[in-house]
């Protein structure tokens, strides 16, 4: 289970239980769209020290769609028109699997493409482990 709240945050909890599972990073912060460092917006997502600059703040979490047959990557949609992809296969080192910031108005649905698999062009190529891409998506922005 996912629950989106305000400044960014994205909790997980297991499913049978409810109980925490883990935290998604922080996106990047308000006007800040450039920024792909994690670390750094981990950094700007510190409370401020004494005499330090207030925290960075970040666009809420509003909407959230698991994809894939096992649910393992998570898709949201944030309040500056953003989106990210998130690959939770580890819940210890979630990372971002792609993250879209183009959207210049509000995204009002995400669906998931089907899969088209190229018939491969060898008996060798046929039997070599590929890995596995991602899930393609399209969105809907006004």
């Amino acid at each position: 289970v996912a629950c989106g709240c305000a400044g960014g945050v994205v909790r997980l909890f297991r499913t049978h239980t409810l109980e925490y599972a883990a935290t998604l990073p922080l996106p990047a912060p308000d006007g800040l769209h450039g920024l792909t460092d994690e670390a750094e917006c981990a950094r700007l997502a510190q409370p401020p020290r004494p005499q330090s600059p207030a925290r960075a703040a970040f666009p809420d979490a509003v909407a959230l769609a698991f994809s894939g047959e096992d649910g393992r990557h998570l898709s949201v949609i944030y309040a500056d028109h953003s989106l990210f992809v998130w690959d939770l296969q580890d819940l210890r080192s979630i990372r971002r699997l792609r993250s879209f910031l183009p959207h210049s108005g509000c995204v009002w649905d995400v669906a998931l493409l089907p899969a088209v698999q190229a018939p491969p062009a060898t008996a060798a190529a046929a039997t070599a482990a590929a890995p596995a891409a991602p899930p393609a998506f399209a969105t809907c922005s006004s």
